[in-house]
């Protein structure tokens, strides 16, 4: 929420907040002719965001529904962040659950097979909609890619855990829409409600409020003016809430999207956007046009004359209309040859079709861009002006972000999401369909170190790769300074090192049964040697 207060009065001290410029330390807090009219409010972050989180995300889906630059930011988020693969790396903290570097060194092999058994249940798990979904539509691939759309378009994402006693594993996950989150029967947001969400005097939420359906639902029911109040964790502190969002301040409840600072810019493009398709499409219409330069003598020859009255366009153009009723059809080789009237002529047009982007265009996907956190090639697809160093820039600066949101969104979700399946795995015996701790360790010991057996880290879609020679060598390179490892180098190019080896190994000793030789890279160069040159960028 935003207002503009003219003057601005320190609560604790009277004054005006505003100085004059010679007073002001920094120019921000001057009153300069280009800063006087600007006085917002100095709101906390729930008071500027609250009252108008509704209209703004309810803007913010139409522009994705129904522009493209609104649709390419939540694209580009998705295929970045997460893309088509989201595997699961499971790391537990040996350390930290009391082994030692002996113990761990000496059974490597039995704690291998733990992680790798693991990894497979649960991946069995994440990938049957049936399992994993209350709804029963997604698997954990397809609900990530949802949660990091919901971030970019709403700045966060809701999701209630359910249990379902006669499923092969009964934990599962419920998406909700964030609008169902709010408070119940219009109670106004306090200093113990806010938003939906109720926090202690610590500002830690302890439940959530949700309507038991959209406020804009279909069928508008009853159950619309009803809501759940449901405890963010179990007694024993199972979660029962995941609510994924950024916080930009402190004592913030709710999120903002990525869109917030740019929706105006949207709308904006869009509208010059339809006026340019309406001025093309009114340009086709017309094929041709008749010009005249008749003189006033003509004019007066064809009866024309001011004198009474008469008025000389409606006169011209009678005359025109019988003219080219009665004039013969001349044809040339059964083309037709117009017969006009003296200083007349006949001009053709050519339909104005809008190509390439403007630079008003250009300046509003710039801007949109990088409110998103985007590069402009990658929103626009526009790579006509650029070459691959500045192209490899762009992209790195993107790919920055899509990383910050892929630990704090994506990962954040899914993580919680595996906890859940791994409390449900330890709590049963291996008979039941659970598992059983390595090394005889007692399954008690989980809730006492829940972070440690369940630390894990995920892996989805690799870097964008432009030259793909140039990127295997500098990977190359990494791993040779000791720079990086090869299971990092592994992660970009969207594998795992472990797989890649068991893979290499085995076709390594196939093709030394058949007689086979292996490709090398210096194989690959001698067929096919590296151009090198300057970097020119693309032809517009």
């Amino acid at each position: 929420m935003s207002m503009q207060v003219s003057p601005i009065i320190n609560p604790n001290t009277g004054t005006n907040y505003i100085k004059n410029n010679s007073m002001a330390g920094f120019n921000a807090g001057g009153a300069s002719n280009s800063m006087s009219s600007w006085n917002p409010m100095s709101g906390s972050a729930d008071a500027d965001l609250l009252d108008d989180k509704l209209l703004m995300d309810a803007r913010s889906k139409d522009a994705v529904r129904n522009t493209a630059p609104g649709k390419g930011v939540i694209q580009l988020h998705q295929d970045h962040v997460v893309g088509h693969i989201w595997k699961l790396s499971y790391r537990p903290n040996w350390t930290a659950l009391g082994l030692t570097k002996q113990q761990i060194e000496d059974n490597d092999e039995k704690l291998g097979d733990f992680v790798r058994m693991v990894e497979a249940r649960f991946t069995e798990y994440s990938e049957t909609p049936e399992l994993i979904d209350a709804e029963e539509k997604r698997t954990l691939l397809q609900m990530v890619r949802e949660n990091v759309g919901q971030d970019a378009m709403v700045g966060e994402s809701l999701a209630s855990v359910e249990w379902f006693k006669h499923k092969k594993i009964s934990t599962a996950i419920k998406s909700i829409d964030p609008d169902r989150l709010s408070n119940p029967y219009g109670q106004t947001d306090g200093d113990k409600l806010r938003a939906g969400i109720q926090i202690n005097r610590f500002g830690a939420a302890t439940h959530y409020n949700i309507r038991h359906s959209h406020q804009n639902d279909v069928g508008f029911g009853m159950s619309v003016g009803k809501w759940k109040k449901v405890a963010k964790t179990t007694p024993w502190g199972r979660p029962q809430i995941l609510h994924i969002f950024n916080t930009d301040r402190p004592d913030q409840n709710r999120g903002v999207h990525k869109l917030a600072a740019c929706l105006k810019e949207i709308r904006l493009f869009e509208k010059w956007n339809e006026a340019q398709i309406s001025n093309a499409i009114l340009n086709a219409q017309y094929a041709m046009v008749l010009k005249s330069d008749l003189p006033a003598e003509a004019m007066a020859a064809i009866g024309a004359d001011y004198s009474n009255g008469t008025d000389p366009a409606e006169t011209y153009l009678g005359f025109r209309g019988e003219y080219y009723k009665n004039s013969p059809r001349l044809k040339h080789d059964g083309v037709n040859v117009p017969a006009l009237l003296p200083h007349e002529s006949l001009e053709l047009l050519t339909a104005k079709n809008p190509s390439g982007k403007t630079e008003f265009e250009t300046s509003l996907l710039r801007y949109i861009a990088m409110a998103a956190g985007v590069s402009y090639e990658q929103l626009a697809k526009d790579f006509t002006k650029t070459n691959y160093s500045s192209a490899r820039a762009g992209m790195f600066e993107s790919w920055r972000h899509f990383m910050v949101l892929r630990v704090t969104v994506a990962a954040r979700f899914s993580s919680q999401v595996f906890r859940l399946f791994f409390e449900e795995m330890v709590s049963k015996t291996s008979e039941r369909g659970g598992f059983d701790l390595p090394l005889g360790i007692s399954n008690m010991t989980f809730w006492s170190n829940v972070q440690s057996w369940t630390r894990c880290t995920w892996n989805g879609v690799g870097r964008p790769i432009i030259d793909g020679i140039k990127e295997v060598k500098e990977s190359i390179l990494l791993i040779e300074a000791g720079l990086s490892t090869v299971e990092k180098e592994s992660v970009k190019f969207e594998g795992d090192w472990e797989e890649n080896f068991t893979q290499l190994a085995k076709e390594k000793k196939s093709a030394e049964k058949l007689g086979l030789n292996r490709i090398t890279a210096a194989d690959a160069e001698a067929l096919a040697p590296e151009q090198t040159g300057h970097e020119q960028p693309a032809a517009a």
